[in-house]
């Protein structure tokens, strides 16, 4: 038996060696139900729904563009301006990306990166995206979908908020929105084990 169990142990040896990998598997392909539940989530999730709303205040408070007033209608015209230019732009950035293989899906940092580099993980994947080959590039659809979306919605926009200069301002609030997108991907998940944490009653073992 000790014989027996001698000449087992290269083999069990080498059965652990095999089966643990060297390397992290390849990142899985985005499928196109994914595509279309990105651009969902993309367009509906807090920070776009607090960004804009913040936006839409600000334009308000200096009446930017003129035509819309200070009133609560001209809130929610430059509220709903913002959030039907945002979901262009994702529903743009999906399909383009469709064609080339290019994945929208923010990837969050490995676990144990420290706070700072998380943060510039984050505004990193602002402008790169994973390609079809699994490599990491620039986000080209993303690049196309952003200031396209943004001319596109002049034709809905009051003469006010036409020019290039409100056209170059929103789409770089655009890639401000996606910033702040894949922070809320890369920290949310951290802030609600904070919050919605179930400490053990100071009773129990008593």
């Amino acid at each position: 038996m000790k014989f027996g169990t001698l000449l087992l142990l290269p083999i069990m040896a080498l059965a652990q060696t095999t089966s643990t990998p060297t390397e992290p598997p390849p990142p899985r392909p985005i499928t196109p139900a994914e595509r279309v539940q990105w651009v969902i989530d993309s367009t509906v999730r807090p920070t776009s729904i607090l960004g804009n709303a913040i936006g839409a205040g600000i334009g308000t408070g200096l009446n930017t563009p003129e035509q819309l007033g200070t009133h609560w209608s001209g809130f929610g015209r430059r509220y709903v301006d913002s959030m039907t230019t945002d979901a262009l732009s994702n529903g743009l950035e999906a399909g383009l990306g469709s064609m080339w293989g290019e994945d929208p899906r923010y990837e969050v940092a490995p676990p144990g990166t420290p706070f700072g580099k998380r943060v510039l993980h984050a505004a990193k994947w602002t402008f790169y995206a994973r390609n079809a080959d699994g490599g990491i590039r620039p986000a080209y659809a993303r690049f196309i979908a952003v200031p396209t979306a943004n001319a596109i919605s002049n034709t809905w926009r009051p003469e006010g908020d036409q020019g290039f200069v409100n056209l170059g301002e929103r789409a770089a609030f655009g890639f401000a929105g996606h910033f702040g997108g894949n922070c809320w991907v890369e920290f949310w998940p951290d802030v609600k084990k904070r919050l919605f944490h179930k400490n053990s009653s100071p009773f129990n073992g008593l």
